[in-house]
């Protein structure tokens, strides 16, 4: 949800003119204007998914509203490709750096994309007998703020930001990326 947003947000960004006649193409990549405009788009979904996307089984979660046209355009209007926004909303994202990613494709287009995380600093702590490596704590993604959609509740599934993904054209792999929850972003494209 977080990258479909993230995408949504730059297309609107490229449909209002914002990013320049050429779009995210015309900006040099990684150059201070393409990396501002990546962050930016990653910030505002994720202070969305962050508030928004919770377990639907038990919360509504309303995905064609957050992905519509006009919700998307809205969410844009403040983005300046000068400026940081000051006016993001419900949250930020998790601040960590305990997440692994990587992506790998060959010439036949297989591909991997791979995340390992354990989340929040050292996951639970909890360390398998004879294992050497700590359980994660993605159960740190509920709040106990009552009425909250991500509020803790027994068997709900919490709020977590690991997004290994690929995309394809046709039956033709596209793209392999991945997005975790410190806004980190790993982007390969098949060549």
């Amino acid at each position: 949800m977080t990258a479909l947003l993230g995408l949504g947000l730059l297309e609107s960004m490229e449909a209002k003119g914002s990013l320049g006649k050429d779009g995210l193409a015309g900006l040099e990549h990684n150059s201070v204007e393409y990396l501002h405009t990546l962050i930016e788009a990653l910030r505002l979904s994720f202070a969305d998914t962050r508030y928004y996307v919770t377990d639907p089984d038990v919360v509504h979660v309303p995905v064609k509203e957050l992905l519509s046209k006009p919700y998307l355009d809205s969410r844009v209007d403040g983005f300046a490709l000068d400026k940081a926004n000051d006016q993001v909303k419900h949250g930020y994202p998790v601040q960590s750096s305990d997440t692994v990613y990587f992506t790998t494709a060959d010439a036949e287009g297989n591909a991997c994309s791979f995340i390992a995380s354990n989340y929040a600093g050292f996951g639970t702590g909890a360390i398998p007998a004879g294992c050497g490596f700590t359980l994660q704590n993605r159960g740190s993604g509920f709040t106990l703020e009552e009425g909250h959609p991500n509020e803790l509740k027994g068997g709900k599934r919490p709020y977590h930001t690991i997004i290994p993904c690929m995309a394809t054209r046709g039956k033709e792999l596209f793209l392999s990326y991945g997005v975790m929850g410190g806004c980190e972003c790993g982007v390969s494209r098949q060549v």
